[in-house]
This record gives C-alpha cells, sequence and structure tokens, in this order.
C-alpha cells in the first residue's frame, strides 16, 4: 500500500510524500519534488572527465571472461559474476578494468559507462528513463567505498547496503543511449560510507547527480561482484 501527501503546489515546484507499507510496516519512504520546465541550457556544470569512448572498451562481462580465461577469478565467483550481470538490464563497461575485482587497495573513484539494453521506443517520455537511471543509480555506487577497504582475504568480506538516496534529474536523457558515471565516496568511518554519482551524456551535459551513505561494515565472506 502506498501512502502520498501532497506537501506543497507552488507555480513552478510541488512536493510529494510517499510511505509504502506491507504487512502493516513501512518499507519505504520517498520524497519527491517536480517542477516546470525552464531553461534546457546548463549556466554552468561540472566537466565531463576525459576518458575512453565505450566503442573501445569492454564489457564488465568480457573482462570476466578475459579473466576467467587468464585464471585470475575463482569459479564461484566468475559464475555469480557472469550470472548476475546477464541478467543486470544495462550493458556496463569499466573505464577502469583491473577495479572489478577489487584486488587491491585504491583512491575510491571509478568510472564507467552504461546503457539500457533494448530500445525504448520514441513515444516513451522522460519519466520512463528516470525511472530506469533512477534503478540503476542504486546498482554500483557504494561499491565504490570498497575500493579503499580492498583487498579482502577469503575468510572476511564487507557488508553493505543503502541507507538513503538522493538523486537530482538536471536535464533529459535517454537511457538507452551511453551515459558516462563518475562515482567516487567522500567519506568512510563509523560503520557507514558516503559516495557520490554524476552522470553525463556523450555531448557532455550532466544530466543526473546522485548522493547515497550505505552501511559499511567487515562480515563474513560474499561474493565479491
Amino acid at each position: 500500500m502506498y501512502y502520498v501527501d501532497k506537501i506543497r503546489d507552488g507555480k513552478t515546484y510541488c512536493t510529494r510524500s510517499v510511505k509504502a507499507v506491507q504487512s502493516g510496516n513501512a518499507m519505504f519512504t520517498l520524497q519527491a519534488s517536480f517542477k516546470q520546465n525552464e531553461s534546457t541550457s546548463a549556466d554552468h556544470q561540472l566537466l565531463m572527465p576525459k576518458v575512453p569512448h565505450p566503442d573501445q572498451l569492454e564489457t564488465i562481462t568480457e573482462v570476466l571472461d578475459r579473466l576467467h580465461d587468464q585464471k585470475c577469478v575463482s569459479e564461484s565467483d566468475y559464475t555469480f559474476g557472469k550470472e548476475w550481470y546477464d541478467a543486470f538490464p544495462a550493458t556496463t563497461k569499466l573505464v577502469e578494468p583491473e577495479q572489478l575485482l577489487f584486488q587491491k587497495s585504491c583512491y575510491p573513484k571509478r568510472h564507467l559507462w552504461i546503457k539500457a539494453k533494448g530500445h525504448f521506443g520514441e513515444d516513451q517520455n522522460e519519466n520512463m528513463h528516470k525511472c530506469y537511471l533512477a534503478y540503476f543509480s542504486d546498482s554500483f555506487i557504494l561499491q565504490t567505498a570498497l575500493l579503499h577497504l580492498a583487498p579482502f582475504s577469503s575468510t572476511t568480506s564487507i557488508f553493505h547496503t543503502s541507507l538513503d538516496h538522493s538523486m537530482w534529474f538536471h536535464v533529459p536523457c535517454r537511457a538507452d543511449q551511453w551515459l558516462l558515471c563518475r562515482l567516487e565516496t567522500e567519506y568512510i568511518g563509523d560503520g557507514r560510507a558516503l559516495c557520490r554519482s554524476n552522470i553525463w551524456d556523450t555531448s557532455g551535459n550532466m544530466v543526473i547527480s546522485a548522493v547515497q551513505e550505505g552501511v559499511m561494515r567487515h562480515s563474513k565472506a560474499v561474493s565479491k561482484f
């Protein structure tokens, strides 16, 4: 059951609060703001990083296949990773593929290209693309903190899960065309991590910003993916 509260209706902005309840328990809360379009041009934005074009890079599944052939990844991690990325609804390419296995500690920042598998069709409005990118934005951002905490032993790993997540949609974009994501961790401590994501289209327009805070604790070993 979803409960929607009308917080504010203004001339340009409106705000809604949503609570999802299941079996009498609150499972999810959301606050969303909507606005009338005023301008599609940016007066200022972060510059798009200079990275290789996605046509020059391997997909994550191709990287996994190569590492498996080189016997750099265990059978269990290879099988889990292949199944996860094959089922994931986006084609994903890491600019820094050496970070995939979290084999050594490094500064917690990564770049990846993403594009929805398939085509959304020209008749879909921009909200469909926003919904897809909201789903995607939760998939990799918190993993960035693991780059600092790596490597992991065979008996220990890091439990990580989202606590809260915020997104800002700056300009319309298509989720079924290549988008560059820069992911960076700003803080790790007290069992938490704070991570930021910025997303650009291939024309260099910054289309989305996101911030996520999550739990980050040592735990028993799980797969690296």
